[in-house]
């Protein structure tokens, strides 16, 4: 692969995605087992909800994706008039520039099973924000963030040979990044139109991350660590991105194309997301300010996973699948 000729940088490009999605449940398998069993409990209890249970719950609302690129510094000023107006799916790494900005988000999406993704949320103390989640994701996270769960599972994922009744939970092809998780999820709900706002997939600026992050400085350790590799970005001038980042912009991509849902990116930095209508800083605003003048209130998105969570029928069978 190393002496791959540059001519075929797509096809070298394919075979290292393929080779990190065999690579990671070597590297993450041990923490993600511990992670399910710990995580399991709230499954055979029912004391959650499910992709699957929330289908469609939110058809119609318009949603904002928020990822933790660069990006985000600019966006989030422009975002803070209509915080009330968009259902707020963001990414755990985003939550600290969002509420520097004084905007809520009303879902977190969380699904690395490290320990170290504490470092996104630890300084906000106690969290009662509902949250989505995956079997394996962190048990610290899942502690620590104390509003209701919602599970899925990633569609392929190796916990489904041994348990086949985690695909009732709702399943995805979201891969391995949380803002296709995030992504997937507001467009399963049954939201529309979806707003992505600091899914830059690469390094604009030299940056890896938004003002605010737990890993705001950490650019140049990112783009020492992979191989680097070049996207268009909204301009169409290359964008330095690495392989990880360039498989969940085609992710993303392949994912926007499973529906007729209208998408927007917003911003003006970041890589080009094929299927999203780019949106600059001047039309946010006249964008935006078209949608229905209704409030998108926290308690009514946990007054609606209240009525969806796991019947007690299938909690009783996760019982007896775990046991």
């Amino acid at each position: 692969m190393k002496c791959a000729d540059k001519e075929f940088q797509k096809v070298l490009q394919a075979l290292e995605r393929m080779e990190m999605g065999r690579k990671l449940p070597r590297v993450f398998g041990g923490v993600e087992n511990e992670n399910f069993l710990h995580n399991r409990s709230l499954l055979a209890e029912g004391n959650c909800s499910s992709l699957a249970n929330l289908k469609a719950c939110f058809k119609g609302v318009p949603a904002l994706i928020v990822g933790a690129g660069p990006s985000l510094d600019a966006v989030l000023p422009l975002l803070y008039p209509y915080r009330k107006r968009c259902l707020i799916l963001a990414v755990d790494a985003a939550l600290s520039p969002l509420r520097a900005n004084g905007i809520e988000p009303h879902l977190l999406v969380s699904i690395d099973p490290q320990e170290s993704v504490l470092r996104h949320l630890s300084k906000h103390g106690e969290l009662c924000i509902p949250s989505v989640v995956v079997p394996t994701s962190s048990q610290k996270v899942i502690e620590t963030v104390k509003g209701r769960k919602i599970f899925m599972i990633q569609e392929k994922h190796t916990l489904i040979q041994s348990y086949p009744l985690l695909a009732k939970l709702g399943t995805t092809k979201a891969g391995n990044s949380v803002s296709c998780f995030a992504l997937d999820a507001g467009l399963q709900f049954g939201c529309s139109p979806l707003f992505l706002a600091g899914l830059d997939n690469g390094f604009p600026q030299q940056r890896a991350y938004a003002k605010h992050t737990a890993l705001a400085k950490a650019g140049d350790e990112f783009m020492k660590a992979h191989r680097i590799v070049e996207v268009p970005d909204l301009f169409g001038a290359p964008l330095s991105t690495h392989q990880n980042l360039y498989d969940y912009l085609r992710t993303t991509e392949a994912i926007i194309t499973t529906t007729s849902t209208p998408f927007f990116q917003i911003g003006p930095l970041g890589a080009h997301i094929e299927g999203a209508l780019p949106l600059s800083s001047f039309e946010v605003g006249s964008v935006l300010e078209s949608l229905p003048k209704q409030e998108i209130r926290l308690e009514k998105i946990q007054e609606t996973i209240e009525k969806h969570l796991l019947s007690p029928a299938l909690a009783k069978h996760f019982q007896t699948a775990f046991a």
